[in-house]
């Protein structure tokens, strides 16, 4: 489905869901942030010639943090997300270098999941976003919805608006 329709049409799961106790098993922590199963699934759908030991090596290569600035860690990832996850791989006794594809520009071939409350345990703080887009497994999208609260102001009419000077 394109844009956001999926979403419209399936709406988000609860945070719970994806909890390290809940149904799906989909991580065993509050600090993942990464579905691996999720991920591990859409590997194997997106690169059909890959062997689990390549799989492996893709997934070390998503949850490893090559350098302990942020902004180097996110160019790092789009590269990934672009470019695919390069794994070696022995074939005759010679070392080949693949790239796997993490994501497809296709929608209908990733697995797409919006998760609402998606609890994550931070250095300092619990974070919970309103809804957490996942792509194959990924975190590409943080949703926090707001609600403009107006306080009455003392002489304003019920709909909050000021009072009107007199004609």
């Amino acid at each position: 489905m394109a844009g956001g329709a999926w979403l419209a049409t399936i709406g988000p799961l609860p945070g719970d869901y994806l909890a390290p106790d809940g149904p799906t098993g989909a991580r065993s922590d509050y600090r993942e942030t990464i579905l691996v199963p999720e991920l591990r699934l859409a590997l194997q759908a997106l690169n059909p010639d890959a062997t689990p030991a390549m799989i492996d090596q893709a997934i070390r290569a998503v949850l490893a943090a090559p350098s302990a600035d942020l902004i180097e860690n996110n160019r790092a990832f789009y590269r990934l997300l672009i470019e695919g996850v390069s794994v070696d791989r022995q074939v005759g006794g010679e070392r080949l270098t693949t790239n796997l594809r993490l994501i497809d520009r296709d929608l209908t071939l990733n697995r797409l999941i919006a998760a609402n409350q998606f609890v994550v345990q931070g250095e300092k703080e619990v974070i919970r976003p309103d809804i957490t887009l996942f792509v194959n497994g990924l975190p590409l999208a943080v949703v926090t919805l707001s609600r403009l609260v107006r306080t009455p102001v003392r002489g304003s009419r019920p709909d909050g608006d000021a009072p009107r000077a007199p004609n």
